[in-house]
């Protein structure tokens, strides 16, 4: 990931939702404060018409959805990174078990063919090859993982 990418998006973010939540204060002040028209007097025998029923739930639901993609531009980033780096630190510790156990058979290689120790010599080598191959699977993994684009 880029160095400045995630405040790229970060400063985008913050910069549509403000625009938004202007644009939304504006419009309830202008639907809140009409403006004064001459009303002809109303007829002594008519009742006045219904108040009109203001609906609160359309301008909620625009606002839900920009929080909702603010949420999605500031944590997908978030997201993004932390499973990357997950996946390098795990790959750490695999390395380090690889590392201990290639140790290990190291020191017992001397009687790997016809000594007592044969069978702890082939465990320790394959444990070593198995935990070679999820350090070296959880690195190429970070490695795509950090080449995508954030979602």
């Amino acid at each position: 990931m880029e160095p400045n990418r995630f405040g790229r998006k970060l400063g985008i973010g913050v910069r549509v939702a403000s625009r938004m939540v202007k644009e939304r204060a504006a419009q309830a002040n202008n639907a809140a404060a009409p403006t004064p028209q001459a009303a002809p007097p109303p007829r002594p025998n008519t009742p006045p018409p219904p108040a009109p029923k203001k609906n609160y739930v359309e301008p909620a639901r625009r606002i839900g959805e920009g929080t909702r993609r603010f949420g999605q531009a500031f944590l997908g980033p978030v997201k993004h990174v932390s499973a990357t780096l997950w996946l390098e630190i795990t790959g750490l510790f695999f390395a380090l078990f690889a590392l201990f156990f290639g140790q290990n058979a190291w020191n017992t290689r001397t009687s790997a063919l016809h000594g007592p120790h044969h069978a702890q010599f082939l465990l320790y080598a394959i444990v070593t090859l198995v935990f070679l191959y999820f350090c070296i699977s959880s690195f190429v993994k970070a490695a795509r993982r950090g080449r995508r684009t954030a979602r």
